[in-house]
């Protein structure tokens, strides 16, 4: 069971790590709302079937429907809405590296929301990762002659923040709903949230002309990167621990750079590795930093 769980774990993250690859084939020819809005409805077609399963044992069961709007306007929506967006303005290499730091942006907002202790451990983290993007994005960006994206830089500073909000509504809620459960609620939430925006993407222009390969990134995006890969996750979590789990997953980012560079040809510099390394080292420390002495 521990090698299956751990196997779950690994193809979790080799299914995430082309995931800001696919997104920005398809922003080609889709608007970033309507393709958040896109995988959204994707991911449904594998998680509806087990929110309806799901209702009988939910019956008589008080749900936190607040919480779960909440968690579906911030992780369902915003997050896919500002990640989309900054791929407009950075490439998916730079997503891929700096997308990393999603643990650290969310133990800054715990401490800053919830009052919870930074350890001197995980502080030193924070200013390591902050220190590899900043590495990353000047030198990289220098040795490769491309212009530094303040904007794509903020935008995917928003999607981490949206899902650092997702992450500190869901821990009550994940108390007392399966993961699977949760995650649909997410999708379902997130669609909704998202449709309206995604008109805007259509007026004017009305529906785009869709290719068959933009049609498998969303088929991708929605069916194994918001589906597939959060079912093998929440069951190799069933016998891996989180700490051995966030070893591997530590590999995404690299994972993420290496597709962008073999399938959309984005350079790779010293600098980009070596800043994405430092930012994996920061995550590290925050993500085991544990408690002071």
């Amino acid at each position: 069971m521990r090698k299956l769980g751990f196997a779950a774990i690994c193809g979790a993250v080799l299914i995430w790590g082309p995931t800001y690859v696919a997104t920005k084939i398809a922003l080609v020819e889709l608007g970033p709302y309507l393709l958040g809005f896109l995988r959204s409805v994707v991911a449904l077609l594998l998680l509806g079937p087990i929110l309806i399963t799901s209702f009988g044992e939910l019956k008589g069961q008080k749900l936190p429907f607040g919480r779960l709007l909440l968690m579906g306007l911030t992780g369902g929506a915003g997050y896919f809405a500002f990640q989309n967006l900054s791929l407009l303005y950075i490439t998916a290499f730079e997503a891929s590296l700096i997308g990393a730091m999603l643990p650290v942006v969310v133990a800054v907002v715990s401490w800053l929301v919830l009052g919870e202790k930074l350890t001197k451990v995980q502080v030193g983290g924070v200013f390591l990762a902050v220190i590899g993007v900043v590495f990353m994005s000047v030198l990289g960006n220098a040795a490769v002659e491309t212009s530094f994206s303040l904007i794509g830089y903020l935008l995917l500073l928003g999607s981490a923040l949206a899902w650092a909000l997702f992450t500190i509504l869901g821990r009550r809620v994940n108390a007392i709903l399966a993961p699977t459960v949760v995650t649909a609620f997410n999708a379902l939430f997130g669609a909704a949230f998202l449709l309206p925006l995604a008109m805007l993407d259509l007026v004017g222009s009305g529906w785009p002309q869709v290719s068959p390969l933009t049609w498998a990134m969303v088929a991708y995006l929605g069916l194994a990167g918001s589906g597939l890969a959060f079912l093998l996750w929440n069951y190799g979590l069933k016998t891996v621990s989180a700490g051995e789990a966030g070893t591997v997953t530590n590999l995404g980012p690299f994972l993420g750079a290496y597709f962008a560079w073999a399938f959309l040809g984005e350079p790779i510099t010293w600098a980009h590795l070596v800043g994405g390394g430092i930012v994996v080292a920061g995550v590290m420390l925050v993500s085991r930093g544990g408690v002071d002495e």
